[in-house]
């Protein structure tokens, strides 16, 4: 994880992974939750048509199964934790320390 911190400290953010990091973190900032519904398409790029045909079928599969929380795709429709203030609390001490380290 230190590798792929320091490479998009340093610019490196068009690949998948550093868009799937970046993903999972706002995910778990803006409900206090993992938001699976939009984890692929934000991992692979909104507006990456044929990466997101690619995965249509397994989300279909997912969709029929009842393991697509549909509810996660309207963000009105989004449950909060109760304690997401301490959550984004949190975030920002960890930007907060991330600046102070590329700064020093």
């Amino acid at each position: 994880m230190e590798l792929r911190q320091a490479a998009m400290n340093n610019g490196l953010t068009g690949n998948t992974g550093a868009r799937h990091t970046k993903a999972f973190a706002i995910s778990i900032e803006s409900s206090g939750r993992l938001n699976e519904a939009l984890m692929v398409p934000r991992s692979l790029g909104m507006l990456n048509v044929p990466g997101l045909l690619r995965e249509a079928p397994t989300a279909l599969r997912f969709l029929r199964r009842g393991k697509l929380p549909v509810r996660q795709l309207v963000p009105p429709l989004e449950h909060k934790i109760p304690g997401i203030s301490h959550v984004r609390r949190l975030f920002r001490k960890y930007e907060r320390n991330e600046k102070t380290e590329v700064k020093g």
